[in-house]
């Protein structure tokens, strides 16, 4: 059953009043404030900066340099937004300058869940990872941002628009054309496993 809209206004101006104490006490030098927030958005702005930039040590720099950023403009927070949106419009625009700096690309992950898998199955699980880092360079930024934030997230186009700051058909065409183009590059790398007739 959906939300009534004056709760959900409600909600909305609970999580900005929520997001204005906590940028109120970093402002004020609260180190436990920034650690909170820190440990709340980290995870989040970590994958939308690896989904944009492709690169691990950079997706790190990114984070970093958002947080960076958080602390600096807390003594100027006006909460217009949620802290979300912010930091979501923020890692977008941070990661775009550093992918245009970037000159590695994906390495191959080949250390995730090496104890739980057999040889074969990690292979497999590589390749697949292989696949899909090499079809997301294939996307634009925007693109990236907002397929990241459909699949990792699970968020509607409508919301995607309110997280990046972008128009709600934007985010639709966006999100299109990246899951249309992931899966023609997923597929045109599937190995053909058809027999050969003599």
């Amino acid at each position: 059953m959906p939300m009534p809209a004056a709760t959900l206004a409600e909600r909305r101006r609970d999580g900005h009043g929520r997001d204005a104490e906590q940028m109120a006490r970093v402002a004020g030098g609260d180190a436990v404030a920034f650690a909170e927030l820190h440990t709340e958005h980290y995870p989040a702005v970590f994958r939308l900066a690896m989904a944009t930039v492709l690169d691990r040590d950079e997706a790190r720099d990114v984070t970093q340099e958002v947080f960076v950023l958080l602390h600096a403009i807390a003594p100027r927070w006006e909460p217009r937004a949620a802290l979300r949106t912010w930091l979501h419009r923020t890692t977008v625009n941070v990661a775009t300058s550093a992918r245009r700096r970037l000159v590695r690309w994906l390495r191959p992950r080949a250390s995730i869940g090496a104890a739980a898998m057999d040889p074969e199955a990690l292979a497999s699980a590589d390749r697949t990872a292989a696949r899909i880092g090499a079809a997301m360079t294939r996307l634009s930024p925007q693109q990236r941002a907002v397929t990241s934030l459909h699949l990792d997230a699970e968020l509607e186009p409508r919301e995607i628009a309110e997280q990046l700051g972008i128009t709600a058909n934007a985010a639709r065409v966006s999100l299109h054309k990246g899951l249309e183009r992931l899966r023609v590059a997923m597929r045109d790398a599937e190995p053909d496993t058809t027999e050969e007739r003599p």
